[in-house]
């Protein structure tokens, strides 16, 4: 999880995008199982598998709302 301080950041910037009416993909709650998996363990970076996880979900989004 990302430390208490960025929470915070994140939730100040989620609050006032919202207020101007922009929609947010959340999706600090992709993972599931084993989340060591979707790290690079020497660095901490995503891993390509997270990475298309995230671009599938991504895009099924940005279809959900083309269909509106």
């Amino acid at each position: 999880k990302a430390p208490l301080l960025a929470e915070l950041g994140w939730q100040q910037v989620e609050k006032i995008l919202k207020s101007r009416g922009a929609r947010i993909l959340d999706y600090r709650n992709i993972l599931s199982g084993d989340t060591e998996r979707w790290f690079i363990r020497e660095d901490g970076h995503p891993a390509a598998e997270l990475h298309q996880k995230i671009a599938e979900k991504l895009a099924q989004d940005l279809n959900a709302n083309s269909e509106k």
